[in-house]
């Protein structure tokens, strides 16, 4: 009986497979079933750590849970309180967060070689001095420029934890003098730092073509801070926070909801189950 090539090949194609390469196959469908895989690959898991090109923040460097913060009257960096610790997660991580560290250390990257080029031209002999200082002048002004519109954003929002009152804390403990750490990027791209902020001295702002959104007045020294932080991002925490910062600033989107009816909210259910 004539059997063709094509139909051979066709229906005798398993005969023709090593059993080891049918065990491997076999346990690379199991791989990738794994409960591995699917916390390795969890979204959160990805946008912190594999994908993440900016560096750690420095609230977790210490193994102590004490924060270092960038000081708003020196600009130096100082330990608070060890009482206090920051959230073990971030309540905010900025969208754009790589792309604002990436274009900061382009920036620095292409003035050096700007400036080189410019130097180049100047020991030339067959270019004028003026090309040369025009040259220097359209490398070094993204530097500036990019600083001073990227220098409000805020890379990742934590909250601030009193380890004073126990591990485990009532509303009325985290709503009191709430506190916030607001990390940044600095100049260079490369570190991160972070800046202490009250909640209540938070007010909405719009500036510098959209790259301000919060308004920080410090309540010792009365100096004014800047950030940016993305909204619609950041889910039901963030929303209660943007509510309570457009209180501050007269503004109602319906977002702001008093304490005092939460707490009262509370003590009704509490009775209801007393009862």
């Amino acid at each position: 009986m004539f059997v063709s090539k094509r139909s051979f090949l066709v229906h005798s194609k398993p005969a023709f497979i090593p059993q080891l390469i049918l065990n491997n196959y076999r346990n690379q469908l199991h791989f990738h079933n794994s409960s591995y895989l699917r916390s390795k690959y969890d979204p959160q898991n990805i946008l912190e750590e594999d994908f993440d090109p900016l560096p750690k923040s420095s609230a977790y460097k210490r193994p102590d849970e004490t924060i270092t913060v960038r000081s708003v009257i020196s600009g130096m960096p100082k330990r608070l309180d060890p009482k206090y610790r920051v959230g073990y997660s971030p309540l905010y991580i900025g969208p754009d967060s790589k792309y604002i560290a990436a274009s900061k250390r382009f920036s620095i990257t292409f003035s050096i070689l700007g400036i080189y080029l410019s130097w180049l031209i100047d020991s030339s002999l067959y270019f004028s001095k003026d090309i040369s200082v025009i040259s220097s002048l359209i490398a070094i002004l993204p530097l500036p420029i990019l600083n001073y519109y990227f220098s409000s954003y805020v890379t990742r929002v934590f909250r601030v934890y009193d380890k004073s009152k126990g591990p485990v804390q009532k509303f009325e403990d985290l709503v009191n003098d709430e506190k916030l750490v607001l990390e940044k990027i600095n100049w260079s791209g490369k570190k991160t730092f972070n800046n202490l902020v009250h909640l209540e001295n938070l007010k909405i702002l719009n500036a510098r073509s959209g790259w301000v959104s919060w308004e920080y007045t410090d309540p010792e020294s009365n100096i004014k801070q800047y950030y940016y932080v993305a909204d619609d991002i950041g889910g039901i925490k963030m929303d209660r926070i943007w509510g309570i910062i457009e209180n501050n600033s007269n503004i109602d989107n319906g977002r702001f909801m008093d304490n005092s009816i939460i707490l009262n909210q509370k003590d009704n259910n509490s009775r209801d189950n007393g009862n």
